[in-house]
């Protein structure tokens, strides 16, 4: 519990002050102050000038503000017990209900009986005592009698000690309004005259708040847009590198429709090819075909495909004749070498495809 102030009823128009800033501390007792009634009716409340503004505040009423009964009730919900008070009531005060404050205390149980203190004070002057508090900065949050409260908790409880309570001791009516102020047990500030200065803080922080709230929600959504256009950035690098990349595996300019997929099915294709391979060496097939066109001039081979049983060599020779040469000089490196194909180029040179199959010396 933070700091709080205790407004004690000596009389009608004498105020106890004590105030206590945490849970350690001890009470400060202050001069006391004075409550003034007006021509109008309205309070004026005189403080001395050292008192501290506290939130936390709780105004004990003296006895000589309160009417009392002691009522059974069949019920021991707080709640359902509150909401027939004003039937419990009827009839038993002298002023009309509706210029009455009420609550109760729950008293212990007697016989199995379940009986409440019913405590009636006039609305009016809880009003009034609310707004002369208020105006000079210590609204209170709670109104109630630690007399009376104390005298409730009491094994067994004496009546006539409702009537005129005994002096409570100082520690123990500090330490009873600190627990009270957390969970009163009794409270003229109910209903329509519930205690919303906390409510009113909360919702100007909450107001204080909402244009800080709406830069963070700005800054987010330009930081998220930002992050937004990077990965747009990104994912179209991403695309072009792709597209480089399919362009270099098909470059015969196979049309792009899935890339990703296109490409894995190339690599996939191409890892069957190279087990196909394992038994040939690409260098010997190499090495055959140079030492075979070493001295025969101006032929050309190129381009070469390797299956598991063949040899594909296309290229092109300045006769036939020179293409039969080098199909002799391959025939010494494989049982058999064909001509697929054969056909004068348009520069009067000739294009040739040979097959070559079962390398000589090979198992």
């Amino acid at each position: 519990m933070n700091a709080f102030t205790l407004f004690r009823f000596e009389s009608e128009d004498t105020i106890h002050i004590e105030q206590t800033a945490d849970k350690s501390a001890t009470q400060k007792v202050l001069e006391a102050g004075r409550l003034e009634k007006s021509s109008d009716g309205s309070y004026k409340l005189l403080l001395p000038s050292e008192l501290s503004k506290t939130k936390n505040v709780y105004l004990d009423l003296p006895r000589s503000f309160l009417r009392l009964r002691v009522l059974e009730v069949p019920l021991s919900d707080p709640d359902k017990i509150r909401k027939i008070l004003p039937v419990k009531a009827e009839g038993l005060f002298r002023k009309p209900l509706q210029d009455l404050c009420l609550d109760y205390i729950a008293l212990p149980e007697q016989e199995g009986k379940k009986k409440i203190l019913l405590c009636a004070a006039e609305r009016s002057k809880i009003i009034k005592l609310i707004d002369a508090f208020k105006d000079e900065g210590f609204e209170p949050r709670v109104i109630a009698s630690t007399d009376l409260i104390s005298q409730s908790q009491q094994q067994p409880v004496v009546l006539e000690n409702f009537i005129n309570p005994p002096e409570l001791d100082k520690n123990e009516r500090i330490s009873l309004v600190r627990k009270e102020l957390r969970h009163p047990s009794l409270n003229f500030r109910r209903g329509s005259l519930r205690y919303t200065a906390h409510q009113k803080e909360a919702a100007k922080l909450l107001r204080s708040t909402v244009p800080l709230t709406a830069v963070l929600i700005a800054l987010l959504i330009a930081n998220w847009g930002v992050r937004y256009k990077y990965m747009e950035k990104k994912i179209e690098s991403y695309k072009e590198r792709e597209a480089g990349i399919f362009k270099q595996v098909f470059p015969t300019g196979a049309k792009m429709v899935d890339p990703s997929y296109q490409i894995k099915a190339k690599i996939q294709e191409i890892k069957g090819n190279l087990e196909v391979l394992s038994g040939t060496d690409p260098l010997d097939v190499l090495e055959i075909l140079a030492d075979a066109k070493e001295s025969i001039d101006n032929v050309i081979l190129d381009e070469i495909k390797i299956t598991e049983d063949s040899v594909v060599v296309k290229g092109s020779s300045p006769s036939f004749e020179t293409m039969n040469l080098i199909t002799e000089k391959l025939r010494s490196h494989y049982t058999e070498v064909k001509v697929s194909d054969s056909k004068t180029s348009v520069e009067g040179g000739v294009r040739f495809s040979l097959v070559l199959s079962g390398k000589r010396g090979q198992s």
